[in-house]
Protein backbone atom coordinates (compact mmCIF):
# COMPACT_ATOMS: atom_id res chain seq x y z
CA UNK A 1 0.00 0.00 0.00
CA UNK A 2 1.49 3.47 -1.44
CA UNK A 3 2.92 5.82 1.77
CA UNK A 4 1.99 9.31 1.37
CA UNK A 5 4.01 12.00 3.41
CA UNK A 6 2.90 15.62 3.58
CA UNK A 7 5.36 18.22 4.92
CA UNK A 8 4.15 21.04 7.18
CA UNK A 9 6.27 24.12 7.02
CA UNK A 10 4.68 26.16 9.40
CA UNK A 11 4.81 23.94 12.41
CA UNK A 12 7.87 21.77 10.87
CA UNK A 13 6.22 18.67 11.09
CA UNK A 14 5.78 15.34 8.55
CA UNK A 15 2.43 13.71 8.51
CA UNK A 16 2.65 10.25 7.03
CA UNK A 17 -0.46 7.99 6.09
CA UNK A 18 -1.37 5.30 4.10
CA UNK A 19 -3.22 5.73 0.69
CA UNK A 20 -5.78 3.32 -0.81
CA UNK A 21 -4.10 2.03 -4.31
CA UNK A 22 -7.46 3.00 -5.99
CA UNK A 23 -6.90 6.53 -5.44
CA UNK A 24 -3.34 5.75 -6.48
CA UNK A 25 -5.19 6.58 -9.82
CA UNK A 26 -5.51 10.71 -9.43
CA UNK A 27 -1.44 10.84 -8.87
CA UNK A 28 -0.57 8.77 -12.53
CA UNK A 29 1.87 10.29 -14.50
CA UNK A 30 2.69 13.27 -11.75
CA UNK A 31 5.88 14.72 -12.55
CA UNK A 32 8.32 15.65 -9.96
CA UNK A 33 7.24 19.57 -8.96
CA UNK A 34 3.86 19.39 -9.93
CA UNK A 35 1.59 20.72 -7.67
CA UNK A 36 -1.71 18.30 -7.51
CA UNK A 37 -5.07 19.13 -5.24
CA UNK A 38 -5.41 17.55 -2.21
CA UNK A 39 -8.72 16.48 -2.54
CA UNK A 40 -7.37 12.89 -3.57
CA UNK A 41 -6.19 12.32 0.38
CA UNK A 42 -8.99 14.05 2.08
CA UNK A 43 -7.35 17.39 1.67
CA UNK A 44 -9.59 19.42 -0.14
CA UNK A 45 -8.73 23.30 -0.56
CA UNK A 46 -5.22 22.01 -0.20
CA UNK A 47 -2.39 22.32 -2.66
CA UNK A 48 0.52 19.86 -2.79
CA UNK A 49 3.61 19.80 -4.22
CA UNK A 50 5.08 16.93 -4.79
CA UNK A 51 8.67 16.88 -4.15
CA UNK A 52 10.28 13.25 -4.30
CA UNK A 53 9.55 9.57 -3.49
CA UNK A 54 10.92 5.98 -3.98
CA UNK A 55 9.92 2.75 -5.26
CA UNK A 56 9.33 -0.22 -4.29
CA UNK A 57 12.60 -1.62 -3.98
CA UNK A 58 13.40 1.76 -2.31
CA UNK A 59 14.96 3.52 -5.40
CA UNK A 60 14.57 7.19 -4.90
CA UNK A 61 12.99 9.28 -7.62
CA UNK A 62 14.99 11.74 -9.38
CA UNK A 63 13.90 14.81 -10.85
CA UNK A 64 15.26 14.94 -14.68
CA UNK A 65 14.74 10.95 -15.68
CA UNK A 66 11.76 12.08 -17.97
CA UNK A 67 10.23 8.41 -17.95
CA UNK A 68 8.82 6.25 -15.37
CA UNK A 69 10.87 2.90 -14.16
CA UNK A 70 14.27 2.80 -12.92
CA UNK A 71 17.47 4.16 -14.80
CA UNK A 72 21.18 3.60 -13.73
CA UNK A 73 23.05 6.31 -13.86
CA UNK A 74 27.11 7.93 -13.43
CA UNK A 75 26.32 10.19 -10.51
CA UNK A 76 28.44 13.01 -8.91
CA UNK A 77 25.82 13.80 -6.48
CA UNK A 78 22.18 14.40 -5.08
CA UNK A 79 19.07 11.81 -5.07
CA UNK A 80 20.00 8.65 -4.78
CA UNK A 81 24.02 9.30 -4.20
CA UNK A 82 25.48 11.15 -1.48
CA UNK A 83 27.64 14.45 -2.85
CA UNK A 84 31.32 12.59 -4.11
CA UNK A 85 34.55 14.55 -2.97
CA UNK A 86 37.48 15.15 -5.71
CA UNK A 87 35.11 14.27 -8.75
CA UNK A 88 34.64 10.85 -8.05
CA UNK A 89 31.49 9.49 -9.91
CA UNK A 90 29.62 6.19 -9.53
CA UNK A 91 26.85 3.81 -11.24
CA UNK A 92 23.67 4.04 -9.54
CA UNK A 93 19.89 3.18 -9.70
CA UNK A 94 17.31 5.73 -9.87
CA UNK A 95 13.60 5.70 -10.16
CA UNK A 96 12.53 8.08 -12.88
CA UNK A 97 10.31 11.32 -12.02
CA UNK A 98 7.04 9.96 -13.52
CA UNK A 99 4.21 8.52 -10.60
CA UNK A 100 3.83 4.90 -11.95
CA UNK A 101 2.35 1.71 -10.19
CA UNK A 102 5.77 0.94 -8.80
CA UNK A 103 5.99 4.32 -6.23
CA UNK A 104 5.29 3.23 -3.03
CA UNK A 105 6.32 6.44 -1.38
CA UNK A 106 5.48 9.81 -2.24
CA UNK A 107 6.84 13.15 -0.04
CA UNK A 108 4.33 16.13 -0.41
CA UNK A 109 4.97 19.77 0.66
CA UNK A 110 1.68 22.34 1.05
CA UNK A 111 2.11 25.25 -1.29
CA UNK A 112 -1.74 26.50 -0.29
CA UNK A 113 -3.79 25.96 2.46
CA UNK A 114 -7.32 25.31 3.07
CA UNK A 115 -9.69 25.81 5.66
CA UNK A 116 -9.41 22.98 7.86
CA UNK A 117 -6.45 22.36 10.17
CA UNK A 118 -4.48 19.90 8.67
CA UNK A 119 -4.20 17.53 11.61
CA UNK A 120 -8.46 17.46 11.89
CA UNK A 121 -8.26 17.20 7.97
CA UNK A 122 -5.96 14.20 8.43
CA UNK A 123 -8.05 12.71 11.40
CA UNK A 124 -11.03 12.57 9.45
CA UNK A 125 -9.57 10.72 6.45
CA UNK A 126 -8.32 8.32 8.73
CA UNK A 127 -11.81 7.68 10.46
Amino acid sequence: MPKIVINDSETGKSHQSELDPSKMGALMGTRLGEEVDGGFIGLSGYTLKLRGGTDKQGFPMRRGIHRTGRISLLLRGGPGYPRAKGGTRKRKSVAGELVDENIEQLNFSITERGKTPLEEALKKEGE
